[in-house]
């Protein structure tokens, strides 16, 4: 389980670049620009993301289309549905999961980034050396949101556990949040910032102060589930496989920052 600090209000000063405490949380923590520092090398990932999701909203909607065409009298009969028993509904909407799933998988099923997000894939960011922001970054991306490791070096220096995903509130401007973070069965109630996700504006996302960039290290697990509750009410929920993976190209940006000991 990954320890998250309870530092997070010096550290989104620090990162919002405020001075006195009880200011307003910058605006410009959601610009692009911001972002761009942090999150460069997945910004086409994002792109193909935004495509995929298009493509299957406007497949649920053509399918949505169809059921109102109906027989001879060009439409359906409402009173003809609501006899049915609740496991009769049950039966029909997995029905059409598992049907609507075999249609995208027939679709899309040889699309190298639908096959990458069905599996989850990770992508890796580090800032160039003449880049005085420094930054490291792994990003786990599914179909259905995603889990990020950063460290924002130079003068913050302090290390992010995000999580990000459709349930996730985006909003305008960012606040913190008292939330539980339950990793493989271990819960913790932390504080989190809530940003949106930029351009991928069907997520949000949230932010947890983690201790030093050796405790994010030490505590990258291969695989790992999660899930976060705000107010009893779940609003992500997943799992990383592949992280040990992850977890050496993060140590080894953060070895070449100067920010973790080398080996």
């Amino acid at each position: 389980m990954i320890g998250i600090g309870n530092g997070l209000r010096a550290a989104i000063l620090a990162l919002a670049g405020m001075a006195p405490a009880g200011m307003a949380l910058a605006q410009d923590m959601t610009t692009p620009e911001f972002w761009d520092d942090v999150d460069r090398n997945i910004r086409e990932q994002q792109a193909e993301q935004m495509r995929l999701n298009q493509t299957l909203a406007d497949e649920a909607m053509a399918q949505a289309d169809g059921g109102d065409e109906g027989g001879d009298e060009g439409g359906y009969a409402p009173n003809s549905f609501v006899s049915f028993p609740p496991q009769a509904w049950a039966d029909w909407a997995n029905h059409a999961r598992e049907t609507h799933q075999q249609e995208l998988d027939e679709r899309f099923g040889k699309d190298p980034a639908y096959q990458a997000l069905q599996r989850g894939t990770w992508t890796y960011h580090a800032s160039g050396p003449r880049q005085s922001f420094k930054t490291c970054a792994a990003t786990f991306w599914t179909r259905n949101g995603g889990v990020s490791f950063v460290h924002l070096g130079a003068d913050q220096d302090f290390t992010l556990l995000g999580f990000f995903g459709a349930a996730i509130p985006s909003v305008r401007q960012p606040r913190v949040l008292r939330l539980q973070l339950i990793q493989s069965g271990e819960a913790q109630t932390v504080q989190a910032l809530n940003v949106n996700m930029g351009s991928v504006k069907s997520m949000g996302m949230v932010l947890f102060n983690v201790h030093t960039p050796k405790t994010l290290i030490d505590s990258i697990e291969d695989r790992q589930d999660f899930e976060i509750r705000s107010n009893g009410k779940m609003i992500a929920r997943g799992a990383w496989h592949s992280g040990l993976k992850a977890r050496d190209q993060m140590a080894s940006c953060l070895r070449s920052q100067g920010y973790l000991a080398r080996k």
